[in-house]
């Protein structure tokens, strides 16, 4: 019976560790293996979450789904298009934009004041 236990303890873990794998895994798949993003919230149809990125941080070409995002903090970030354009913009906090197309682009924290956004990424 001891066995019995351990067994689906084990495989009540293991299913567990699955879970979360699965769920970083997706989370990055935005985001690449960004340490400052936190999932707060996922579902089927939506994934919430928040970037904190300091000054100086710079991601490499990524893809977002239509998105939603929420403006915390105000800051300056150079946007690199596909295409090779690069755009410098201010952001202000307290404000939000959506993208019902999504977007790709790289992108490099400036300035002094980190970038802290709060974005809803639509999965259908």
């Amino acid at each position: 019976m001891k066995i019995v236990v351990r067994m689906i303890m084990v495989l009540f873990a293991v299913t567990i560790a699955m879970c979360f794998i699965a769920s970083t895994s997706i989370a990055a798949d935005s985001m690449g293996n960004d340490p400052n993003v936190k999932v707060l919230f996922e579902s089927d149809e939506v994934r919430v979450f928040e970037a904190i990125r300091p000054p100086g941080t710079k991601l490499p070409m990524h893809e977002h789904p239509p998105f939603v995002v929420i403006f915390m903090s105000s800051y300056k970030a150079k946007q690199i298009l596909p295409n090779g354009k690069e755009v410098v913009k201010d952001y202000t906090a307290g404000k939000a934009s959506h993208r019902p197309k999504g977007l790709k682009h790289g992108i490099e924290i400036l300035g002094t004041v980190d970038q802290h956004v709060i974005m809803v990424e639509m999965k259908k």
